[in-house]
């Protein structure tokens, strides 16, 4: 899986940053020739085959569009050919989605919890959808609302790693897998993400990374530390909370 510019003939692997977990990468290899426009789908083995479409992309080294090869794997997961490893890499990849879980539900509860404190309306009167904007409900949360302006540092340093982990579990989520890297000493994946980008004809761009277990592994255990060291600012809000507005005694939880 990779974009093959036509202009150029090279496959740009694209530098792009999701957090410490996904470091920047950069490189050139040859191309697969572009013959025709149409989709193909020509198989790998016995067990999976290959969808190529051509298209206009935005690499991040491409100052304007140019035509594509985007190239996606097709078997089932696992899979017969994968190598030696990975079981330990798929587990790592499971522990860091529900790990990030975890700690965006914690996150939200927090959120929530601003939203029905004293002078939370100020801050909007529902929940955001987006981070960013959720990060913005968080930092005006902490420096408006007078008794939590004491946690104000701490508040958002855990902003920024949250934020960090987000981008790092969005590119995993979101993207386009290849097949294990074959003949490689430790178990990885190239990935693809497409991504929506401003001041682009077509609004969006890719960028490549290679994923390993150690990766993930690094991911998941941000994600989990994350989750505890929120916990006694979470614990602090709900305190707050219902000290001054306690919860009905019948209240359910859902």
């Amino acid at each position: 899986m990779a974009v093959d510019l036509a202009s150029g003939g090279a496959i740009a692997k694209n530098p792009g940053h999701y957090g410490p977990g996904f470091p920047r990468r950069r490189g050139v290899r040859p191309p697969a020739s572009a013959k025709t426009i149409l989709s193909q789908v020509r198989p790998l083995s016995n067990c999976g085959s290959l969808l190529v479409v051509v298209v206009g992309v935005r690499a991040m080294v491409d100052r304007e569009p140019k035509p594509g090869m985007l190239r996606v794997t097709i078997e089932q997961t696992p899979s017969p050919t994968d190598p030696e490893g990975a079981d330990e890499f798929y587990k790592a990849l499971g522990i860091l989605i529900v790990a990030w879980g975890r700690l965006e539900g914690h996150f939200v509860v927090c959120l929530l919890t601003l939203l029905n404190l004293p002078g939370g309306k100020e801050l909007g009167t529902q929940l955001p959808m987006n981070f960013d904007r959720r990060a913005i409900l968080w930092r005006k949360a902490f420096e408006a609302i007078g008794p939590l302006q004491p946690f104000r540092e701490s508040a958002l340093k855990l902003l920024a790693e949250i934020k960090e982990v987000a981008s790092d579990r969005n590119a995993i989520v979101h993207a386009l897998w290849e097949r294990f890297a074959p003949n490689e000493p430790t178990t990885s994946i190239d990935i693809l993400t497409i991504k929506h980008k401003k001041g682009t004809s077509d609004g969006i761009e890719t960028r490549r990374q290679t994923v390993t277990t150690a990766m993930l592994k690094e991911v998941g255990e941000k994600a989990n530390r994350l989750n505890l060291t929120l916990e006694p600012l979470s614990k602090f809000l709900t305190r707050y909370r219902s000290s001054q507005n306690p919860p009905p005694a019948d209240i359910r939880t859902v």
